[in-house]
């Protein structure tokens, strides 16, 4: 159908005190099957929903998607791989970063606290691969 689109992540927040956001660490972001074929469908990494919204992607496999960047108040990349991993089409303020300290504060283990609720046997969800 003609403007159809996928949207992989978004947030809402409001409030700049709040910390919340979305933090995807090591996972597959791939199109269906069905959706593979289709060169006109585009994605987005992020949606707009609130103008402190934060959305990080840490350590992910990006697949070849036809990829934006919607206006987030905060996003930022941290080693990311795969074909989907490349900057064009998206937009300019996007942080990409190498530094170890800034991307680890995004952590299940300092982000959220997952040390202090998560049962130890995920533990290591906690920090890099």
């Amino acid at each position: 159908m003609p403007r159809q689109y996928n949207t992989i992540k978004t947030q809402k927040r409001d409030f700049e005190p709040f910390e919340s956001g979305i933090v995807l660490q090591n996972c597959t972001i791939k199109a269906t099957s069905d959706l593979e074929k289709l060169d006109n469908v585009t994605t987005y990494l992020g949606r707009l929903w609130g103008i402190f919204s934060r959305t990080v992607i840490i350590e992910s496999y990006i697949d070849k998607l036809n990829s934006v960047i919607s206006r987030w108040s905060y996003y930022l990349e941290y080693k990311n791989r795969g074909l989907g991993d490349v900057r064009k089409g998206r937009v300019t303020w996007a942080s990409i970063t190498t530094d170890l300290n800034i991307a680890s504060n995004l952590t299940v283990r300092h982000f959220i606290k997952g040390i202090e609720w998560m049962p130890t046997n995920i533990l290591r969800y906690l920090d890099f691969d």
